[in-house]
């Protein structure tokens, strides 16, 4: 039966027409992740000024531990999806959308049984709120698995849809629980997981697949050369930014966990853009590398600068918000996030060109430059943002996140720079008569 209906999965994908033009797939990317976005921007939104700063500030932190389950699960699944199949016909890259689908459903089971045992030491909303975070949790990476499948398969519409799906349904369970007056972290969470499950069940219709956690090992041991190290990559970096999060947890409290977390809500749709640009560049700039590095060269130097444009532009409009605008977005959470905006804005930016660049080293396939540069920037992440948060609580860690980016952006300029040039020399090398 399962067989079946793989076989059809790949008859139609194989006669799908495929989408003209590099700009035209770009574009549905973009839009996608614009969706994420303002759904994302959205329901931070809304929970920030429905609930108190104590409920925010356990949401987040289990918000934030989703993330680094993402994160993580891209490393492993997603991105070598992305750099290894997207040049292939498409009867190769559907096997491998089963096969990472499997992988990513693996994953979350083992992260949840992890996060499960983490939690027992911890008490009151936020120990039951990593719990219910541990039981939706497969479901939320098999959704974001099967949104890189379409981006692989070259159907970023497809994509758009599954995102749009989870935008509507959850917005309508958030605004209900919180109508209701049962706006507790538990129920947030649980609410935001089950609308995941049903885009991550509907992204399975329409790949016409079922998920299969035994493709797990498979998976991790064809790409184990690739994989490990964009995990590690991202622990590198990324890690440091959750590790900040739980010592200002740690060493303060939740509400200021909470102002920091509202001030991102502000610049997330920024943030959720740029990370769009880079997951279309990896797909789009492996194929484009595959012609002429001058022109991945070429559309990377451009994205970088316009998303690093795009964050000074969205940073000074956050920094520039009148009073009143600020109170009806984020209400008692609005104060203590204003103050932490101008670091942020700075933030951005670095993250805008950071992003670009990283992108482009990936679709070069230079993975073990991207590993050095995070080895550079981890220690300064880890001790700029742990330090800040002790010493000067949540104003401290977005300094550091500010510090951390800029630096982020220098180093994978020269990285990708560097990269581009020397593939350069050795396509002239091949090239060169004997």
């Amino acid at each position: 039966m399962a067989h079946s209906a793989l076989t059809l999965a790949d008859r139609r994908f194989r006669r799908a027409p495929a989408l003209p033009k590099t700009g035209r797939r770009v574009g549905w990317t973009v839009a996608d992740q614009g969706l994420s976005s303002a759904t994302n921007f959205a329901l931070g939104v809304l929970i920030a000024r429905s609930v108190s700063p104590l409920v925010f500030g356990a949401f987040s932190l289990c918000y934030v531990t989703y993330r680094l389950a993402l994160g993580l699960s891209r490393g492993l699944v997603a991105q070598p999806l992305t750099i290894r199949y997207s040049a292939e016909d498409a009867d190769i890259a559907m096997r491998g959308a089963r096969t990472s689908v499997g992988a990513a459903a693996g994953a979350g089971l083992v992260f949840s049984v992890v996060i499960t045992l983490v939690a027992l030491p911890v008490s009151g909303p936020l120990q039951s709120g990593l719990w219910a975070l541990a039981a939706v949790l497969p479901a939320l990476l098999v959704q974001d698995a099967v949104r890189f499948c379409f981006l692989t398969l070259k159907s970023p519409h497809r994509a758009t849809l599954n995102d749009g799906i989870w935008g509507v349904t959850q917005l309508v369970a958030m605004a209900g629980l919180i109508g209701a007056g049962r706006a507790d972290t538990v129920s947030l969470l649980l609410a935001w997981g089950a609308s995941g499950g049903i885009a991550a069940g509907f992204g399975l219709f329409q790949l016409g697949i079922l998920p299969d956690a035994r493709l797990a090992r498979a998976w991790f041991t064809h790409h184990r050369d690739l994989s490990f190290h964009l995990a590690l990559e991202f622990l590198l970096i990324s890690g440091g930014l959750q590790v900040t999060f739980y010592a200002l947890g740690l060493v303060t409290d939740l509400r200021e966990v909470a102002s920091l977390r509202a001030a991102q809500v502000l610049i997330g749709p920024v943030n959720v853009l740029f990370s769009a640009a880079a997951v279309s560049l990896i797909a789009e700039g492996v194929r484009l590398s595959a012609i002429s590095t001058s022109r991945l060269r070429q559309g990377t130097l451009v994205t970088s600068s316009v998303m690093g444009l795009v964050g000074a532009v969205w940073g000074t409009v956050l920094v520039l918000l009148p009073e009143g605008v600020g109170r009806a977005l984020l209400a008692d959470n609005w104060p203590a996030a204003n103050a932490l905006l101008p670091l942020l804005a700075i933030a951005a930016i670095g993250r805008g060109v950071t992003a670009g660049f990283a992108g482009g080293l990936r679709a070069l396939g230079e993975v073990r430059d991207i590993l050095s540069i995070r080895v550079v920037i981890a220690p300064v992440s880890v001790l700029a943002g742990v330090g800040g948060a002790v010493l000067f609580g949540a104003s401290g860690a977005a300094a550091a996140f500010a510090l951390t980016t800029v630096l982020s952006a220098a180093l994978y300029g020269r990285g990708f720079l560097r990269g581009a040039e020397e593939q350069e020399r050795q396509r002239g090398r091949r090239a060169a008569p004997p």
